[in-house]
This record gives structure tokens, sequence and C-alpha cells, in this order.
């Protein structure tokens, strides 16, 4: 598959094979404008001196939004190899940076999905899994727990059944077997949320630092 954007580029999943990718990778110190690509996101790399907008970097974004993604490795041309963690939104090379931004107007925000990890299958609070019963939490739900208490935990029940989320961890735990699973936090692609709870697709422009170096979690069981 052959896109402008990156360089050699790679995927990991979650206990997958790595998906590799081929792309052509370009920078720009110039920010080519998140909104005026159609787009409320902007992936940029940090080069020592400045921040570098990534090129193409929608197709970062689309992955990033997949839960099961763990990361993303892209090669541009003058800095070798960059492998980018989704979990912790950071560059595995010491040397390097990287961040991702949104731009929305006031009275918008992202459209945020919460997972957690059923066996094999990332599936979001909320949903209905095979067997179970619809949780008494959704996505939406946890986000506004996380957004009071980034640090803390969250109670919650699902039939007569009790959890307790870890925002700093990223696990959820069954308060009566003590299982664990793994839990994600991730943007739904190119979804806000606008002030009376409608969901559309953003356009944008108002600039908002997203909090990357928050800890975004690392799954759950």
């Amino acid at each position: 598959m052959s896109l402008r954007g990156f360089g050699n580029s790679y995927l990991e999943y979650e206990e997958e094979e790595e998906e590799e990718e081929e792309e052509n990778y370009e920078q720009s110190t110039s920010s080519q404008s998140a909104s005026a690509r159609g787009s409320h996101v902007e992936w940029q790399l940090y080069e020592g001196e400045r921040w570098l907008s990534i090129g193409n970097d929608h197709v970062i974004e689309t992955h990033y939004c997949q839960p099961g993604a763990k990361g993303m490795n892209i090669f541009p041309s003058h800095m070798g190899q960059v492998y980018i963690d989704f979990d912790q939104i950071e560059a595995q090379n010491a040397a390097m940076r990287v961040r991702r931004l949104t731009f929305l107007p006031q009275g918008q925000s992202e459209d945020i999905g919460w997972y957690f990890k059923d066996n094999m299958i990332w599936r979001e609070y909320g949903s209905l899994g095979p067997g179970q019963g619809l949780s008494s939490v959704s996505s939406g739900d946890v986000e506004r727990q996380y957004i009071l208490r980034p640090q803390g935990t969250f109670h919650f029940t699902v039939g007569s059944t009790s959890y307790t989320l870890d925002f700093t961890a990223m696990t959820q735990t069954n308060s009566a077997t003590r299982v664990q699973r793994n839990v994600r936090r991730r943007p739904k692609f190119n979804s806000v949320v606008s002030g009376n709870g409608r969901y559309e697709v953003s356009s944008t422009a108002l600039f908002h630092l997203d909090p990357w170096s928050l800890p975004l979690g690392k799954g759950l069981r």
C-alpha cells in the first residue's frame, strides 16, 4: 500500500501479527492547518529545536483510533526509525517527542471511546458482549469520571457484579474474582460531541492542546 506521508511503517496490534505498510514521509514546519485539511487533529514530532507537523497524519490518526493498535513505526527520511507508542503518546527514541493536537471550537469535545479487553477482543463500555448483560456505564460515563479524577478509580456494576476501573493502571478489576482486564481510552475517528450531545464530524478551527502527556493506558481485563 502506498500513501504520501510516511516512510516505511508498520503497525503493532495486541496478540496479532504486525501489519506492514510502505509509505512516503513528509514533514512541515508550518501547521498546514488541520482545519484546512478538514480535520480537527494534528500529529507532530519534536526534532530538538522545533515541532514539525507530520504530513498525511490522518494515517496515524486512523490507526490510533483503533483500540487494538499498540503503536506504529514511521521512518522520517532524516531521522531514521521513530516508533510511536499509542498508549503513552510518546516516541520510543528518547531524543524524540511526539504529540497530538486537537483543534475544536468552544462547546465541542472529542468523542472518546473506553474499551476493555475481553479475551482477544476489545469491547467498548456499554456494548453488549456474548452472554453478557448490558453494562451500567457507557464510554461517556467513564470519560466524565476520568476528567474529574484522571488518577483515581471508578466503581460500577454489570448486573450483580461490581468492578473497579483504575485510571492510573488502566485496568478493570472484578471485585469478586479479582480478575483484571486491560483498558484503553481512544478517540473515535474524526468524531466530536457538541454541547447538545449530538455527534458530528468536525471540520473546525479553534486550537486546543490535547492532554497528550497523560497516560492513556495499556489495556484491560
